[in-house]
């Protein structure tokens, strides 16, 4: 493997020749995605959720559909997400990220679009072609996205808590490492992630989150799993690798 990393940003460029097993790993790269909706009710059997976790499951807390740490997390992010819909600032933060003509797409390669957010067929259209940030910033806007994700938490077979050995970079970044072969898993087994964090974005969250949920290991995110019919295609926007490295010369 050969690394080369610019001595002003903490970023690396990697390259490696990848054997049999790791090219499954890297083609799997191209089906990750959110899923925000479409979640089954069943539950997951235990069987294919160990299979999923692997041998990362000791970083994930499962909470099934029903149980008490289920309910805290879908009130908790509720209400969240109304606390948040209500300041200007962290409405202004979500209209800077959105993507909604595909100029706006193609431009920045970055942010969140009608179709990521799950808004498609004729009211996809209606959004990518009318909306703007004045809508964002309205109340009916607001309103609407927080009635979405109170149906969203609703939604699913139950919740998964993403934990990390300790709160430093190192603990945050095998956290998410852990996470990612999680995900990776996720097409293949038909099953849908939405990470949904709001509640230990709050001031005093995480502190909330860990005496309700009885966790003693500090959590990274909050996330929505359930079975789906079929897994569909991504749809996130990427940048290409040049545009997120700057080689020293």
């Amino acid at each position: 493997m050969v690394a080369r990393a610019n001595t002003d940003e903490t970023v690396a460029m990697l390259s490696a020749t990848a054997g049999h097993r790791e090219r499954g790993r890297v083609a799997a790269i191209g089906h990750r995605r959110t899923l925000r909706d479409g979640f089954l009710a069943r539950p997951v059997p235990a069987a294919a959720l160990a299979a999923l976790l692997g041998a990362e499951a000791g970083d994930v807390r499962v909470l099934p559909r029903g149980s008490p740490g289920t309910r805290w997390c879908e009130e908790a992010t509720v209400a969240a997400a109304r606390a948040q819909a209500a300041r200007d600032a962290a409405q202004a933060e979500l209209a800077d990220w959105l993507r909604f003509r595909p100029a706006e797409q193609r431009l920045h390669r970055d942010g969140l679009t009608p179709a990521m957010m799950g808004i498609t067929g004729v009211g996809g259209l209606w959004v990518t072609w009318l909306y703007g940030r004045d809508d964002v910033m309205g109340t009916r806007f607001r309103e609407t996205g927080v009635a979405r994700a109170a149906a969203q938490a609703r939604a699913g077979a139950g919740w998964l808590v993403l934990t990390a050995d300790e709160e430093s970079p190192r603990g945050l970044f095998a956290a998410g490492r852990a996470w990612q072969r999680i995900w990776l898993r996720a097409p293949e087994a038909a099953v849908g992630f939405h990470p949904m964090s709001y509640a230990i974005q709050e001031d005093g969250g995480q502190a909330a989150a860990l005496a309700a949920l009885g966790i003693d290991r500090p959590i990274v995110a909050l996330l929505r799993f359930g079975h789906v019919e079929a897994y569909p295609r991504p749809v996130s926007l990427r940048r290409a690798p040049a545009a997120w490295v700057r080689l020293p010369a």
